[in-house]
């Protein structure tokens, strides 16, 4: 084996443990129901009795790179548990759609106050950690 090669092992496997909290996402090329050309970005997640539970997100390409996440789009399975994500921090699901560059994977949540409080909508985005 050549320096260089060993060099990159080493490398390598210096930087899995790094990485390993990381939740794995594989993407797959599909069609909808319409012929449209959809990406199922697959990623694990926590489950809430922990363990993990891997969940589809149906994604929609923008033409731009950006890859375009409908709450409306995504499966039943998918639906229950983004409710369930959001309701383990008391928020319910974002009905719209956002913007996902690269890999990325998340959840949208949100929450309105309570009458007569300063902020209306609580807005937040959840990522794998």
């Amino acid at each position: 084996m050549s320096r260089r090669a060993l060099m990159l092992c080493i490398a390598t496997a210096m930087a899995v443990p790094a990485f390993a909290e990381t939740p794995l996402s594989v993407d797959r090329t599909e069609l909808d129901s319409k012929g449209e050309i959809i990406i199922v970005r697959r990623t694990t997640w926590p489950d809430f009795d922990g363990a993990h539970i891997q969940v589809d997100q149906h994604l929609k390409p923008d033409g731009f790179g950006r890859l375009i996440y409908r709450y409306s789009d995504q499966s039943e399975a998918t639906k229950l548990y983004h409710q369930a994500f959001c309701a383990s921090m008391d928020m319910e699901p974002s009905q719209g759609e956002g913007t996902i560059e690269g890999p990325a994977a998340g959840w949208v949540c949100t929450r309105e106050n309570a009458p007569g409080s300063c902020v209306g909508i609580q807005h937040r985005s959840f990522y794998p950690s």
